[in-house]
């Protein structure tokens, strides 16, 4: 079991270097597929490497090109009223014109939207709310596709977008908050993370 969980992850590792996640790589998994199937018994160790690397690529690019699939593909003419909730720790900084922004991540509720997205990553500039994780909010966005710059040894920042699983970037244009929150584990966990990190930085002040 051992042997087969450590080829499937490295199966999964293989997607780093691929320069597209593309479902037709699925091809070159086939002749491996058939060798699994076709070895004989004693080969059995070198069957299962062979089967858990094939499985773990070939799970993670099925679930990578669904990601990639409900991705923004394209900048929307108007602004979009979506409903979701905050998770994770916002994010604010101090711009150098004197003004804030806050960066967080925006779950989306609304299944009625007209776009497959799920998760963006939001900015909000110089609002003057208090925003933590659970809160329930319609926000009026600009929506973005995600996007980095590709020069060699440079951050790619849309593969890390895409790595925390975020469908688009999106800027605020207006507000409506539901007063009240999404009570699961996971945000009152963030929620209590985040009054921590204010009392840290009150400290500091």
């Amino acid at each position: 079991m051992l042997l087969f969980s450590i080829s499937f992850l490295i199966g999964i590792s293989q997607l780093l270097w691929l320069p597209v996640i593309n479902i037709y790589w699925l091809i070159f998994t086939v002749p491996f597929y058939i060798f699994v199937f076709l070895a004989q018994k004693r080969h059995f160790n070198l069957k299962l490497i062979i089967l858990g690397v094939n499985l773990g690529f070939s799970w993670g690019l099925i679930n990578g090109y669904i990601a990639k699939k409900q991705q923004l593909k394209t900048i929307p003419i108007n602004n979009i009223e979506i409903k979701g909730t905050i998770i994770g720790l916002p994010v604010l900084t101090k711009l150098t014109d004197g003004g804030v922004k806050t960066k967080f991540s925006f779950k989306i509720d609304d299944e009625n939207t007209e776009l497959p997205i799920k998760k963006v990553l939001v900015s909000w500039y110089n609002s003057d709310q208090k925003i933590q994780a659970g809160q329930l909010w319609t926000l009026n966005l600009k929506l973005k596709p995600i996007h980095g710059y590709k020069n060699p040894g440079s951050f790619d920042y849309s593969k890390w977008l895409f790595r925390q699983g975020y469908d688009a970037t999106a800027t605020v244009k207006s507000a409506m908050s539901h007063q009240q929150s999404n009570q699961s584990l996971f945000n009152w966990v963030d929620q209590k993370r985040t009054d921590i990190s204010q009392l840290i930085d009150e400290s500091f002040q």
